[in-house]
């Protein structure tokens, strides 16, 4: 959030609960810098055209299958991860 620039929560009390603001843009703007971040987008072309699965990215990055996901489709890669994996049935 820091580096971009978002403002600062605030905490506030109702019903005798306290919990932050949250602001959903600002969430998903600090998801997406995160994940270009922790997963570099020419490891993560090389790795989905190489047939390497979420979580076997996921291992060698650290990071969470889901986040690979997230990241995968942001590049615009999604359909040929995808169809690495898909087979039809025979029949």
């Amino acid at each position: 959030h820091i580096l971009a620039g978002h403002k600062l929560t605030k905490i506030a009390k109702i019903a005798g609960c306290f919990g932050r603001t949250y602001d959903s843009a600002e969430e998903h703007d600090a998801y997406f810098l995160a994940s270009a971040t922790l997963l570099p987008r020419d490891p993560i072309k090389r790795m989905v055209s190489g047939g390497k699965s979420a979580p076997e990215i996921a291992s060698f990055f650290g990071t969470s299958p889901e986040l690979v996901e997230y990241r995968i489709k942001r590049l615009g890669l999604w359909r040929d991860h995808i169809g690495k994996k898909v087979s039809l049935a025979k029949p």
